[in-house]
């Protein structure tokens, strides 16, 4: 089986293909899709550049609120943007680091006092620029991210393993 050319689904610019292709798993759509639309070289022989789009990443995670937990649309919008971490071992992404306790360091915290919370959160690790891909709730979406917030679950992945902007 071939892979995904993620750099090349990333340039798709409808947003409901992207996310198929993203996301399909079944071997005969992902056949049907290569057949269909060669030109975009959207499969490849050898894996490329791991680079996944986010509206794939905010679409699975809501999907995976939805099926999994019994909360509401304010909770299933907050697992959209702050509970990557659910679904991202479906994409292949590593983590870089994952708190637990509510022991996460200082300098950590406060690179994200006046972020936004939202999908997007960004901060540097190790030298290694890494987005939020887990938090646990400290406030509202959209809310300014405080000093005073003390969340007692952070997960961070390589910021390079997703598109942002797709």
């Amino acid at each position: 089986m071939k892979h995904r050319n993620w750099p090349e689904i990333c340039k798709v610019k409808d947003d409901l293909l992207r996310l198929l292709l993203a996301t399909a798993k079944d071997p005969m759509i992902l056949d049907g899709l290569e057949r269909g639309f060669p030109r975009l070289r959207l499969f490849c022989d050898t894996p490329s550049v791991l680079l996944v789009p986010a509206s794939a990443l905010r679409e699975m995670a809501e999907s995976w609120a939805n099926t999994a937990l019994d909360v509401g649309p304010d909770l299933v919008l907050w697992h959209r943007h702050m509970s990557w971490y659910q679904i991202r071992e479906q994409f292949c992404i590593p983590h870089a680091m994952r708190w637990i306790t509510d022991r996460i360091p200082a300098e950590v915290l406060g690179q994200l006092v006046g972020d936004v919370i939202g999908s997007g959160m960004k901060l540097k690790y190790r030298g290694q620029e890494c987005l939020v891909t887990g938090l646990s709730a400290v406030g509202e979406l959209g809310e300014v991210f405080t000093k005073d917030m003390h969340p007692t679950f952070l997960e961070l992945v390589p910021a390079k393993f997703v598109a942002l902007d797709k």
